[in-house]
């Protein structure tokens, strides 16, 4: 999982408009953080200076099992990049993007994304193979 936050006065976290991509290990903590806008790793945030590495998210297990949750519910599309905020009630999903950065983001960190550890989670679908209705959430059944 990561997190991306941007910089410069930027309303936006997106990596093509200069953010920051920081990484966390399955854990929880941060372990990597990288500048888009200047292609290197970083340890603070350059415009405040606040430290990105060894820090722990609240709700970073509630986030991952709500993205896996979803994914299984949209299986159909294989894997989804969910954007995820966190309110005052847990982690909300606010939207999910079918082309989600991540061989960029495999570039950086030197590992895949979809780590095995999160991959035996998710309901397998091959984008040639016929589709199983029967993997879909009940609730989708029939409606599609």
């Amino acid at each position: 999982m990561f997190l991306r936050v941007g910089q410069n006065g930027s309303a936006v976290d997106n990596l093509s408009a200069g953010g920051i991509q920081i990484c966390f290990d399955k854990s929880g903590k941060s372990v990597l953080a990288y500048c888009w806008a200047k292609k290197t790793l970083i340890k603070k945030h350059p415009d405040t200076g606040v430290p990105l590495l060894g820090m722990r998210i609240e709700g970073f297990d509630d986030a991952l099992t709500l993205a896996i949750r979803a994914s299984n519910e949209f299986c159909v599309f294989g894997t989804i990049g969910w954007d995820i905020a966190f309110s005052v009630e847990g982690p909300v999903i606010i939207e999910g993007n079918h082309s989600w950065g991540c061989e960029e983001s495999q570039t950086v960190t030197g590992e895949p994304l979809l780590t095995p550890a999160i991959a035996e989670h998710l309901t397998p679908h091959y984008f040639w193979s016929r589709w199983n209705k029967e993997r879909m959430a009940p609730g989708l059944r029939g409606k599609i």
